[in-house]
């Protein structure tokens, strides 16, 4: 015969493993709902058991899918107002109404007035002011930089980089 503290541990692990008599079955098992649609941003389960949708947003575009993805999730769905960069973020992209995606180009900085030389670079669709000069390559406009040889300085209009050489020792 088992012991009193034995049985009574027994009686607890069965009471844990054996499935609860007090649990009651899910009202909404089997169901039929209707699928939310493809833009809807925000549902909430009614008493029907069915989500409604309460807030439409706007579906990532399938050519921008990466990108919206990034911003809203998994459920690819933008709330009003939301935005993603698009276009190697040269683009900002806006859900405006339910269902309309605006994509617009980000405007490019001013360039100081007096600006003396420009560059596009390759990865940005704006003109940069830079300077030029001794074998480098454009130097973005109001850097100062040190190497072996001297101080380079690019003034802030751009032009060309002066640059003043280490004095040699004696």
């Amino acid at each position: 015969m088992p012991s009193p503290s034995l049985s009574l541990w027994l009686c607890l692990w069965m009471a844990c493993l054996s499935p609860g008599t007090d649990s009651k079955p899910d009202p909404c098992a089997g169901v039929p709902c209707d699928p939310l649609p493809i833009d809807c941003y925000v549902s909430i389960r009614d008493s029907d058991c069915c989500s409604n949708c309460t807030q439409l947003g706007c579906a990532c575009p399938e050519y921008y899918t990466e990108e919206c993805f990034y911003s809203t999730g998994p459920l690819g769905v933008l709330p009003i107002g939301g935005s993603f960069l698009s276009d190697f973020g040269y683009k900002l992209c806006t859900c405006v109404s339910e269902g309309n995606v605006t994509c617009a180009p980000i405007p490019c900085p001013a360039l100081p007035p007096n600006c003396l030389r420009t560059r596009t670079p390759m990865d940005s669709p704006c003109p940069h002011c830079v300077c030029s000069g001794f074998g480098y390559a454009a130097v973005e406009a109001g850097t100062v930089f040190t190497n072996a040889f001297g101080t380079c300085v690019c003034p802030v209009n751009g032009g060309d980089l002066n640059c003043t050489a280490h004095p040699t020792p004696s």
